[in-house]
């Protein structure tokens, strides 16, 4: 069994508060090349800023495109913005 690597906090286009331009494919293309590289299988939760249109939308895109990316698992998230920072939050 491969190693993970996981990282639960990655912003897409979804979220037009931050300096997140990639799209979800470009996002996903990055990871599995990242996966690639280091022979290890990555787990992303994509959590967006208010809204679960990127995690939503990034998980449809895999199952839609998952030959395409065997080393990665998506889980949809959000980012909640409140007075005193941020919240995250995922959908099993």
């Amino acid at each position: 069994m491969k190693t993970l690597l996981i990282d639960f906090h990655i912003h897409t286009v979804y979220s037009q508060e931050v300096c997140a331009h990639l799209s979800i494919k470009d996002t996903l293309d990055y990871y599995q090349t990242l996966g690639n590289r280091a022979g290890k299988r990555i787990i992303l939760r994509v959590n967006d800023h208010n809204n679960f249109y990127g995690g939503v939308r990034a998980v449809e895109y895999y199952l839609e495109h998952r030959e395409d990316y065997p080393n990665i698992f998506v889980v949809p998230g959000i980012e909640f913005s409140a007075n005193l920072g941020c919240v995250l939050k995922y959908r099993k």
